[in-house]
């Protein structure tokens, strides 16, 4: 088992309303209607891709610190720190 931590950027779309999440370290990004729904899509994604990291040996980007994202990010955006746990079964699939 595997567990991994990433800052994420949390903003409302004014366009549309979406709420958008980008994970500056690793160029992920999703969304969702609703702030819980796009929490939730991101931690699913998380997941994914480091699935996929693990399975393929895919090198990847090192999580920035949260106060270095939080300092660069609009005050009108949300960070949060977003966790997923890979494990063998997951990575059986």
């Amino acid at each position: 088992m595997q567990g991994y931590i990433y800052p994420a950027i949390f903003y409302k779309d004014n366009d549309d309303g979406v709420y958008r999440v980008y994970f500056p370290d690793i160029e992920l990004a999703t969304e969702g209607k609703v702030m819980e729904e796009a929490f939730l899509w991101a931690k699913e994604f998380l997941k994914a891709y480091f699935v996929q990291v693990q399975k393929y040996g895919f090198e990847y980007n090192e999580p920035s610190e949260y106060e270095v994202v939080r300092a660069k990010t609009p005050n009108e955006s949300t960070v949060m720190l977003i966790d997923a746990v890979v494990t063998k079964k997951d990575l059986k699939k």
